[in-house]
């Protein structure tokens, strides 16, 4: 009887989809969101696309001021945030989050070797801010087996002060609501970094016990986390096993697994961002080349629903703090356009979709 439902299901929403065209921004009644803006970064011309959640129109397109912008970081009191970079420059820009207005860069490649003998270019895709605001905690996503560093940045004197030991080509990195545990995943070396703030003290959790790593060949790709604050799990997307791989944060074992659908013939369709229901009921994930988001039901640990994207790579995911929509980034095939699409979480429905800028990886919410 749940097969059926789950494929009835999936029908319906399949319908209901395609009868959502890429129409931009067009919608002639649009349906009233929660309060709050979205951040929507564009790789290809360095550009953030700022919309109002309660209209689903932009409000200003932002210079990002660095190459590449692919990650944004929003510090606890919500005065300021971060965009961090998947280009060799190694660059990190400082807004304003009342005005976006830019406020300043950061080369932390340079700040590194100020400090390190023999330091290597470092791309920072990810950074996780302390709830204090004072420490950014940021990763290294450089291609290549060797393994990298987080590197403990003061965001007051944006001064690298600690170096600390990870795993090879970190992607993402979050922290528990204490802020005592940093999670970060290591898509070449198939492993987890836990890093203990109290400390700086660090412990490496293999992505699966029983298979040894090797980042020459990875097999799982540990790519993106998401940290259930309430039960201290992190759900693991691996983008190479199309799983989600369930870490016990304390107990540092990885308890269980959870197949994701993928395209036939599609070798990195599996899992790509990941984001958790703020309810602690559901994952919703992006495939990258998958063109779908997933839902995975976290009570029955099995997929609820696949919901296919009409254009471009879904990639970034966001949620509004109600619970009620997921905002997802689409990349698109430059020169043309991305696509961002608005999900309402009761109906499973994509109820807009609007064209953004160019190569849109990243995406952001920010509450009014």
């Amino acid at each position: 009887m749940r097969q059926s439902f789950v494929i009835y299901t999936f029908l319906f929403l399949l319908t209901a989809v395609f009868g959502c065209s890429d129409k931009g921004s067009d919608n002639p009644t649009p349906v009233l969101g929660p309060a709050g803006k979205l951040y929507v970064l564009n790789q290809a011309d360095a550009t953030i696309y700022v919309y109002d959640t309660k209209t689903m129109t932009k409000i200003k397109t932002v210079d990002s001021h660095i190459a590449k912008p692919h990650y944004i970081s929003f510090t606890p009191d919500g005065q300021f945030y971060y965009i961090m970079t998947v280009d060799l420059s190694g660059k990190i820009a400082k807004f304003d989050a009342a005005t976006d207005e830019f406020i300043s860069d950061f080369d932390l490649t340079s700040a590194a070797q100020a400090v390190f003998s023999n330091q290597r270019s470092v791309i920072p895709a990810g950074m996780c801010i302390t709830t204090d605001g004072q420490y950014g905690y940021m990763c290294d996503y450089t291609a290549g087996t060797e393994r990298g560093h987080v590197y403990k940045v003061n965001l007051a004197t944006m001064a690298v002060e600690k170096k600390i030991q990870s795993g090879a080509q970190t992607h993402e990195i979050l922290s528990t609501t204490d802020g005592k545990v940093i999670v970060a995943c290591n898509l070449r070396s198939d492993d987890i970094t836990l890093i203990y703030t109290d400390e700086d003290s660090v412990t490496f959790v293999p992505i699966d016990p029983d298979q040894q790593s090797d980042p020459a060949n990875p097999r799982y790709g540990p790519y993106c986390v998401a940290v259930d604050h309430h039960l201290q799990k992190a759900y693991i997307s691996c983008l190479y096993a199309h799983q989600v791989r369930i870490l016990d944060i304390y107990s540092r074992q990885i308890i269980d697994s959870i197949d994701i659908p993928v395209t036939p013939g599609i070798s990195t369709s599996g899992p790509a961002m990941i984001h958790h229901s703020h309810n602690g009921n559901y994952l919703f994930l992006t495939t990258k080349w998958g063109n779908t988001v997933v839902i995975v039901d976290l009570i029955q640990r099995q997929v609820a629903a696949e919901i296919p994207i009409g254009a471009g790579h879904p990639f970034g995911v966001a949620m509004s703090d109600d619970d009620k929509r997921i905002y997802v980034a689409a990349s698109g095939q430059p020169p043309k356009h991305g696509y961002m699409y608005e999900i309402d979480v009761a109906t499973l429905k994509v109820i807009d979709s609007i064209e953004v800028g160019l190569d849109s990886w990243g995406i952001g919410w920010r509450a009014d």
